[in-house]
């Protein structure tokens, strides 16, 4: 089970106490409060909230997960549905804040609904007069308000099979499933409707809704890393660099192998036109499942590529352990920049707005736009000391150096700002869809960190408005820039907005299933590693 750590403040405890007994039953039964009170020293805490504050953050929630074995918590995933809304009551009253969604299970274990959430936050708020009464308290306000958001969900999955979804703006624990097969626990991903989590050689598919297993099927080979979905299809790495694919809709029946040599050690990329993954091979691999059952276009950098590619618009981002950062336009299967920063990398290329953050592991954060791969205006000398990369708001970037420090580092002038001691961070989650901060350790307490100026999340590439509406008024949350990659930018129209970028993507790249005649046979010809002419695509 997962649960956000939480108490009664003192002054509302003493109240509860004054309750006549059988309002204080009826209270303790249904009162559940989400508001992150530390229960636990402040060092327990990965960033303590009040370090956080140093630099202008602020803990917005812990959750401590159960995910037992040695290794703890071992992958997470965060979904963002922008076609779906949550919808949030809250109640304020001091330092006390209760909210619930639409979306959170009732005693029945099913979802509250929009008049259940407003009729829960109702009796909440009448609860707490209550004690303010029984207590003699005059001078008080309680606040009721309501917001909606993209659906939000944070996925967990530990050593011991348990997979956990999370509300990822409150912390607010929707569902768990255990699936104990005794074997290696390797990964999970998920899409709007489906979770997939790889253990052992098997697959399975979940409902992202209620937890529920659909199906499962055995994988080729042994699987190498975390999985992908989209809409229609499951794709799961393996460890001879192949990509197998289960169609959803045929419960996983609907089975194909794309070819590629090397081992992947990280989840795939999943993109409106099909699916990008990567080898120790130094191979960027692109394939479409619903128009080919072949490789359509593939990047071959001369070391390997150990971190899952990115995307943003057309483009797809990848890194190598060569120092390179490659940006290459997914629709034409061409490479449109490529930069060197002089010493590998092992992290994702972050996309954020117009920007591609970068960090090498000679521990140095680069800005560079994402459209053309130059440095980024005030940045042209990179940010030295910044270990990982933890996000972004729209005036700061937060990152993470060798020593536990949280590093506060200037939008504009690439200038470190401040820096605050915070706990043993094991984890980081790539979140470029939004300005929240998602840490974890190994035991599994999750922390999610956001920016002290903005309450509501600020999505980076959307359009989406946050309505606020306070005791009956509507409040109207400022939309975030406009994406740079969106609709009407240049890189969707077919116009070509860059220079140059010869294309390196040539007819050898073709590996069509006809030209197999063995199947561990090499497929790629003249791309192996050993055909080194200078040239780092071939």
């Amino acid at each position: 089970m997962s649960k956000t750590t939480g108490s009664f403040p003192t002054q509302y405890s003493s109240a509860l106490s004054a309750l006549p007994a059988g309002v204080l039953a009826l209270a303790s039964l249904t009162l559940s409060l989400t508001l992150s009170v530390a229960t636990a020293q402040a060092a327990d805490f990965l960033v303590p909230d009040g370090i956080a504050h140093r630099a202008g953050l602020k803990v917005e929630w812990n959750s401590q997960l159960e995910v037992g074995g040695p290794n703890k918590m071992v992958d997470w995933f965060l979904q963002i549905n922008e076609s779906e809304s949550t919808t949030y009551f809250t109640m304020e009253s001091g330092p006390l804040r209760e909210v619930v969604s639409n979306r959170q299970l009732n005693a029945k274990g099913e979802p509250f609904g929009l008049d259940g959430a407003k009729e829960e936050i109702d009796f909440r708020a009448e609860i707490l007069e209550l004690r303010y009464k029984a207590r003699q308290i005059e001078d008080y306000k309680i606040k009721r308000s309501s917001y909606s958001l993209p659906k939000s969900v944070l996925y967990t999955l530990g050593s011991n099979g348990m997979i956990s979804a999370i509300d990822a703006d409150t912390g607010i624990h929707y569902w768990d499933r255990v699936i104990d097969s005794g074997s290696r626990v390797v990964g999970l991903g998920a899409s709007d409707s489906k979770v997939a989590v790889v253990i052992g050689s098997k697959v399975f598919c979940l409902n992202a809704d209620d937890g529920r297993v659909l199906w499962s099927r055995e994988t080729r080979y042994s699987p190498s890393s975390s999985p992908a979905v989209s809409d229609t299809h499951i794709f799961v790495p393996l460890g001879n660099g192949r990509l197998q694919t289960y169609n959803i809709e045929e419960e996983g029946l609907g089975s194909n192998l794309y070819f590629a040599s090397g081992f992947s050690s990280a989840r795939p990329l999943v993109t409106p036109s099909g699916v990008a993954w990567v080898t120790d091979r130094g191979q960027m691999n692109f394939a479409n499942p619903q128009t080919s059952s072949a490789v359509n276009f593939r990047l071959k950098a001369s070391n390997a590529i150990i971190s899952s590619p990115t995307g943003k618009g057309n483009m797809i981002f990848v890194a190598s352990l060569d120092g390179y950062v490659y940006g290459i336009d997914r629709t034409r299967g061409r490479l449109e920049w490529e930069v060197t920063t002089g010493a590998g990398i092992s992290t994702s290329p972050i996309p954020i707005g117009d920007a591609l953050f970068v960090v090498s592991n000679a521990r140095q954060l680069y800005k560079l736009d994402a459209r053309t791969g130059n440095y980024a205006e005030g940045w042209e000398v990179p940010v030295e000391g910044v270990d990982k990369f933890l996000g972004a708001t729209r005036k700061a970037i937060f990152g993470l150096d060798a020593f536990n420090h949280l590093i506060v580092i200037d939008q504009k002038s690439g200038r470190k700002t401040s820096a605050i001691p915070v706990g043993d961070i094991a984890l980081v989650l790539t979140n470029y869809e939004s300005d929240r901060i998602y840490v974890a350790s190994s035991q599994g307490l999750v922390q999610c960190v956001r920016d002290l100026s903005n309450p509501r999340p600020i999505f980076h590439s959307s359009e989406f408005d946050t309505t606020e509406i306070v005791d009956g008024q509507k409040k109207k949350t400022k939309k975030d820039d406009a994406d740079p990659f969106g609709d009407n930018d240049p890189i969707d129209g077919g116009g070509d907005p860059f220079d140059g970028g010869g294309d390196p993507f040539a007819d050898d790249a073709d590996d069509s299933p006809a030209d197999m005649t063995e199947e561990d046979s090499n497929p790629f010809g003249s791309n192996d590693e050993g055909d080194d002419d200078g040239n780092p695509f071939n």
